[in-house]
């Protein structure tokens, strides 16, 4: 990655869309085991914008400031990235291990007993990137929607910021994420939406007599981070009548937006807040 390139990218004036994820990954993280199939990939993009993903599902994403993006870079940057050997030598063998990935190219894979580690600059850039992240909480969604199915078949996640932008993520039903869809609700709608939503009461009861039809799909219904509501055929699970009305208000709306989206942009995680 050149300097150049990144001079315009701190020093002008930032572009709508200043944290999206494109581009090869400025730093990725790639936690794997030779035990088993499960990974974690965390990349931070030049952008400023970061994401996790655990086991091919999107988890987490968020946005770095400038101050920040540019502190992981000049760290990630200067490194020399050499792999030498440990002075802790041990006989036990961890499948697991960490691929560090620079630009495109991995440049050291960290493994506890492998006999070998990285010179120390490398590893205080590594250890002040975890920093960075462990410190860089994004804020929960006003409201969330996760179709769920307790069988292989096709999913989604369905995501309402404070601010108004929204975001539609479909899984296939081997679980690999699909082509995110972006929007935003205009004013009056989100004013409309949040109201809706903050004066719902979320009250659930349950009942004893149940249908005995079955479903392996249900719908999971979020608020400020929290479950509220699951929504389930001939689930036990009741919820209020004002928020089952909360419910239909959102998902019209949503309807409407995503049928007025155009094709699917990349998201601006920056814009969540």
């Amino acid at each position: 990655m050149s300097i150049t390139f990144l001079v315009p990218l701190f020093f002008a004036s930032p572009p709508h869309n200043a944290c999206t994820e494109y581009g090869v990954p400025m730093l990725e993280m790639r936690q794997r085991s030779t035990a088993s199939t499960s990974s974690t990939t965390t990349k931070i993009f030049a952008s400023g914008a970061w994401t996790v993903t655990r086991d091919g599902h999107l988890d987490d994403r968020g946005c770095f400031d400038r101050k920040e993006v540019r502190s992981i870079y000049r760290a990630v940057e200067r490194a020399p990235w050499q792999t030498v050997s440990s002075p802790v030598m041990c006989f036990r063998y961890d499948p697991n291990f960490t691929e560090y990935v620079v630009d495109g190219k991995l440049r050291f894979t960290e493994q506890f007993c492998s006999g070998k580690t990285a010179d120390l600059q490398t590893l205080q850039a590594i250890d002040l990137v975890k920093h960075e992240l462990a410190t860089d909480k994004p804020i929960a969604p006003l409201f969330e929607i996760r179709k769920r199915s307790d069988i292989a078949a096709p999913t989604a996640d369905i995501k309402i910021y404070d601010s108004g932008a929204w975001t539609y993520q479909p899984i296939d039903k081997a679980g690999h994420p699909g082509a995110i869809t972006t929007g935003t609700f205009d004013r009056r709608t989100l004013a409309l939406v949040k109201r809706t939503i903050d004066r719902a009461p979320w009250d659930t009861t349950f009942s004893r007599i149940v249908c005995r039809a079955y479903s392996p799909s249900f719908t999971q219904y979020y608020v400020h981070g929290k479950l509220e509501f699951t929504a389930r055929l001939c689930g036990a699970e009741r919820l209020d009548e004002r928020s089952r009305a909360a419910i239909a208000v959102v998902e019209r709306e949503l309807a409407i937006a995503q049928g007025s989206a155009t094709a699917p942009q990349p998201v601006s995680s920056c814009s969540h807040t």
